[in-house]
């Protein structure tokens, strides 16, 4: 029996969320910000094996976050709305 594959998928704005709260963030716009790479190379052909042709790569090097200065529907996440400052609760390195 082959065994199944647990996937899990998240949206850009449930990424900033789960980073913003990892960063103990509590205000701000913030998004999901991808760093790439660029590369190039060699490749086979696709239509004869036997030739090569060049080719790009475009590898993802870094995910963080990144601040907005206003809203972007779909991409921004408010930290105050997902990670509010709770009252009697230290902030982070106090």
């Amino acid at each position: 029996m082959a065994e199944e594959t647990i996937l899990y998928k998240f949206s850009l704005p449930e990424l900033a969320q789960a980073l913003i709260v990892r960063q103990s963030l509590h205000e701000g716009l913030w998004g999901i910000a991808i760093q790439f790479g660029l590369g190039a190379g060699n490749v086979q052909a696709a239509d004869d094996p036997s030739k090569f042709v060049p080719a790009a790569f475009l590898p993802i090097v870094g995910i963080g976050l990144q601040s907005f200065p206003k809203p972007v529907p779909g991409i921004t996440v408010d930290a105050a709305e997902v990670n509010p400052l709770r009252p009697g609760l230290p902030l982070e390195g106090q």
